[in-house]
């Protein structure tokens, strides 16, 4: 085939898709395994419903699988936290990760761009696509019509990215936001950045959340609007505490009981002939004091999956 016979794949069988944990057991679970590697994923809904949380949880988990591999952190909405990144576990070393605060939307675009082409491996978060502001409308006055420069920048810019990702590749976690359809037609809310963020991700998830008990934590729930490699429309409802993350413990009681590993009978909890406790708070509390305890549930949990 020539000169570029280095874009043909002779063995088909051995390109598999490579996954990484999200953080949370029950959204793995809806993923099939969790989020795949060297794809586009988008993350969209409404204020504090998650999306940075399910971007931090992600860079934590890739960087236990993928120690060797940076991070690069697009922060164009300046929400950078370091105490609260490594609380969930993110290594923030300067080896490790890499925050970007570009100027505007170009010179992002060309940060991304460039980190694909010559790392190739690892993870980018855009937060947010809304920031991603075009020079030409950085230059020009407030309230000067711009009629979709940002959609083409963002769309030309995907073309760029996408010929340089693909399998083991370098995964983008992109972060939008919703605005009312002022056109009055089909769905009355639609993300930012014109249409080709749809068409590129590979997964797109929605995400929802109402406040829990007391303000100590939230009820999120994660739906996915497209999934090429997950459970279709699935929706994962969730725990997330404030200042910590998912509440996992609380998540990995409810898989064992759906996969019959952990018994439930009334309010009280049961593995096998030991009684765990009565109420699921207290199995949670059980379980965060016995780490042998939850790695050998895990360990059934995943022999269910496989068989």
């Amino acid at each position: 085939f020539g000169k570029d016979s280095d874009a043909i794949i002779n063995d088909v069988t051995s390109l598999e898709r490579e996954r990484f944990s999200s953080g949370s057991y029950l959204l793995d679970d809806d993923l099939r395994g969790g989020w795949v590697k060297g794809t586009i994923i988008e993350l969209f809904g409404t204020p504090g419903s998650g999306k940075t949380t399910l971007c931090i949880h992600a860079v934590a988990e890739h960087q236990k699988k993928y120690p060797d591999e940076p991070i690069l952190w697009m922060d164009l909405e300046k929400v950078f936290d370091a105490e609260y990144f490594t609380n969930i576990g993110i290594d923030i070393s300067p080896d490790k990760f890499i925050l970007s605060q570009p100027s505007n939307g170009e010179k992002a675009w060309e940060v991304m761009i460039s980190f694909v082409k010559n790392i190739a491996k690892g993870v980018i978060i855009l937060d947010s696509v809304a920031c991603l502001l075009s020079a030409k409308e950085d230059e020009g006055q407030v309230g000067d019509a711009q009629m979709a420069s940002a959609a083409r920048m963002n769309s030309q810019g995907l073309r760029k990215l996408m010929p340089h990702m693909g399998f083991e590749g370098t995964t983008v976690f992109v972060i939008n936001q919703l605005r009312k359809n002022i056109g009055g037609y089909g769905n009355p809310n639609v993300t930012t950045g014109g249409e080709a963020w749809s068409y590129y991700a590979r997964t797109r998830v929605e995400s929802s959340f109402s406040k829990g008990e007391a303000g100590e934590y939230a009820i999120h729930k994660f739906k996915q609007i497209k999934s090429n490699y997950g459970k279709k429309d699935a929706i994962t409802e969730t725990s997330i505490l404030y200042g910590e993350g998912f509440d996992k413990m609380k998540e990995l009681l409810v898989l064992a009981v759906e996969t019959g590993i952990v018994e439930k009978g009334g309010s009280w909890y049961s593995y096998g002939d030991t009684k765990l406790g009565q109420g699921a708070d207290n199995v949670v509390y059980l379980l965060n004091d016995n780490p042998d305890l939850v790695q050998e549930i895990e360990s059934k949990i995943k022999e269910k999956y496989d068989e």
